[in-house]
């Protein structure tokens, strides 16, 4: 798979558009020799992260595992983390990929990805120097090694962006008259081919050579040219699909459906980004594991040659054998007992010839040959059958051991298939489940559709308060220490009662007072002015906390019960435990949580049974996916200490399904 300089430049303006100047890279992690990921992080926005990769740029959802450390990736991780970039762009219209990144202490560093050839990517500083490559490279027109100046490789073709028909008819004037149609387009537009054809088929041009084209016809190419490049830059024109192989394997991608795939197996994605996504990780994936697993495979090739010899041999003794048995039985069953070979040698040897064997003179001897076999030509007929079944014997015997090796061989390749599946697990990959900002902290989503958000401990606490407050917020504390503060995010609206009722539950819960298992607790909310954040002149505040001025508006004797289900958040499922109320109403299925029981990791692979098994009940196809989620995302969203489950059922949203399916 080959990204064009048309699917690079809709790549850069899309990774444009969702990594802005505030996102700082927190990690890279090479996954493959020529493969980078880095992770950017936001106060506010989920986590992105994007492959730099010498086979493209796309923005992932896929978790891979280190794969080795080597100095490109250590000088990445030095220069570039904690920076921000603050511009990715393409140059010219060339398959080079320029990111731009500013560190902490205000130092511009500027990663160059080249994608054509074997690929490259170059770290340089503001003065384009290289401070470390991944591939040294020194030809004609110029030479890349740390220390020296990075220099762009000479352009190839017209910037189709900035090409004006004037300049589109020069190009034809100068053209070899010679050439295709197809061929001459490529050349002057720098296009790959899949998109060339596409043009000349949209055009509807029958001519063959440049010198039958007319200025019509090539009016008509750069017209056809210019929308197709607006239909692929531009995703509200897109159609994205993967193409896929026998396996239903995702093999390359495309932002619109071509002509010639007429011939070829493909399905639709949600995005042309998902598509690369999905291409280029199985790419990568099965490029890992060919160098991992590079001398086991030849190991393999070896044993699966000798095995193949040895299954030959077994081969080829059967049939010596099965022929000399053959030709001993129709000596044996001859009429007349004890026949004289000297007697009958002319009357045999029509005998011999019809089971593909003759009678020769070796060093003063007569043997009968068959499939190469010699035995020696005995006086009669009835011994010559006797010693050609004792031959045949004999070669069978050697099966045994033809047997044995042919076991041991068998043995050492799956012990070397055992080995690369071993090796394919420790580079699987994962999907990452798409996190929002807000996930970092405790919340929920109220059955006014309101997000509230809670601390997780003193740091937390102090970062929703002080980062993620705003004047139309509620703040919810309870009356117990331990307990953290929750923010309802209400913004304009004016309804909101069962919000702040099940603000005020999550505040309970999740405060000291389940690990203590208490049966309820009082919880107080006030209005965001009623915090100060720092404390009385001469006091000091612990981290975490404030001071609240005013009245509190308390609410009284509040059960502490929990509910933890599974919810749809956009096109994704996430778990959510919080309000019974609330989970009922957002959730496919869920369980309902009282303090007391089991510690919390019994209880949480309770749980996580219990949701699938909901999930089962209902043939939902997320159950096989939720099984393989960590059992840590269950325990980072329940309440701390022990806990059972008192109840489980369907949430609303299942049960309306059910009943428009009935109808």
């Amino acid at each position: 798979m080959e990204l064009s300089n048309l699917e690079i430049r809709f790549l850069v303006t899309e990774i444009s558009s969702i990594i802005d100047n505030e996102y700082y890279v927190s990690n890279v992690v090479n996954v493959s020799k020529n493969s980078f990921l880095f992770k950017f992080h936001h106060s506010t926005k989920s986590d992105v992260l994007l492959m730099i990769s010498t086979k493209g740029i796309w923005i992932t959802k896929t978790v891979y595992k280190q794969f080795e450390e080597t100095d490109i990736i250590k000088s990445l991780r030095s220069h570039l983390e904690r920076a921000k970039m603050i511009s990715i762009s393409q140059h010219s219209f060339e398959r080079i990929i320029i990111l731009k990144f500013k560190t902490l202490d205000d130092i511009v560093k500027i990663l160059v990805l080249e994608l054509f050839g074997n690929g490259n990517i170059v770290l340089c500083d503001a003065n384009m120097s290289i401070i470390s490559i991944l591939t040294s490279l020194v030809v004609r027109h110029r030479t890349l090694k740390p220390g020296l100046k990075y220099i762009f490789p000479p352009l190839k073709g017209l910037d189709i962006f900035e090409i004006t028909f004037k300049q589109f008819l020069q190009s034809f004037n100068q053209a070899n008259l010679d050439l295709d149609v197809p061929r001459w387009l490529g050349r002057t537009i720098s296009m790959p081919k899949k998109f060339v054809e596409e043009i000349v088929h949209r055009s509807n041009i029958k001519k063959q050579f440049v010198k039958e084209l007319s200025e019509c016809d090539c009016k008509i190419l750069f017209d056809t040219t210019k929308n197709l490049v607006t239909e692929i830059t531009d995703k509200k024109n897109h159609k994205p699909v993967v193409i896929v192989d026998q396996y239903e394997k995702a093999i390359d991608s495309l932002p619109i459906v071509l002509n010639e795939m007429n011939q070829v197996h493909y399905r639709s994605v949600g995005s042309f980004m998902e598509g690369i996504d999905e291409a280029m990780n199985n790419l990568l994936i099965n490029e890992n594991l060919k160098t991992k697993t590079f001398a086991t495979d030849l190991k393999m090739q070896n044993l699966i040659h000798d095995l193949d010899e040895q299954n030959k041999a077994k081969t080829l003794v059967i049939e010596k054998s099965q022929a000399i048995r053959i030709l001993a039985t129709a000596l044996k069953n001859l009429s007349g007992n004890y026949l004289r070979i000297t007697d009958s040698e002319y009357f045999l040897d029509d005998l011999f010839k019809k089971y593909g064997s003759l009678i020769i003179l070796e060093k003063g001897k007569k043997y009968v040959t068959i499939k190469d076999e010699k035995i020696l030509l005995e006086e009669n007929t009835q011994k010559l059958a006797s010693s050609l079944f004792s031959n045949a014997k004999r070669l069978e015997s050697g099966l045994e051991s033809i047997n044995a090796a042919s076991n041991k061989i068998l043995k050492q390749i799956e012990e070397l298939k055992l080995h690369n599946e071993k090796i394919n697990k420790k580079i699987e990959y994962k999907q990452q489940i798409s996190k929002e900002w807000f996930e970092r902290y405790r919340w929920f989503i109220t059955s006014d559709e309101i997000l509230a958000i809670g601390g997780r401990d003193a740091s937390s606490n102090s970062v929703i308060i002080r980062k993620h407050l705003t004047e139309d917020d509620i703040v919810f504390h309870a009356e117990i220490h331990g307990s953290p503060f929750f923010i309802l995010k209400k913004g304009s609206l004016v309804n909101f009662e069962s919000s702040i009722t099940e603000t005020a539950i999550a505040t309970v819960c999740f405060s000291r007072a389940w690990k203590d298992n208490l049966s309820s607790g009082d919880c107080y909310w006030i209005e965001p002015n009623q915090i100060k954040k720092g404390a009385p002149s001469g006091q000091f505040l612990p981290k975490g906390s404030f001071v609240i001025e005013g009245k509190r508006n308390y609410i009284k004797k509040i059960e502490l019960k929990l509910g933890l289900g599974l919810i749809s958040v956009g096109n994704q499922y996430k778990l959510m435990c919080g309000p019974l109320s609330a989970v009922k109403k957002k959730g496919l299925v869920y369980v309902t949580l009282v303090p007391g029981g089991y510690e919390p990791l019994i209880s949480a692979k309770k749980v996580k049974s219990e949701i699938i098994n909901k999930l089962n009940e209902v043939s939902h196809p997320f159950s096989d996916q939720l099984k393989k989620f960590p059992i840590d995302e269950f325990l980072r969203i329940m309440p701390s200490g022990s806990t059972k489950i008192i109840d489980s059922g369907l949430g609303d949203i299942t049960k309306r399904n059910q009943v428009q399916q009935s109808n």
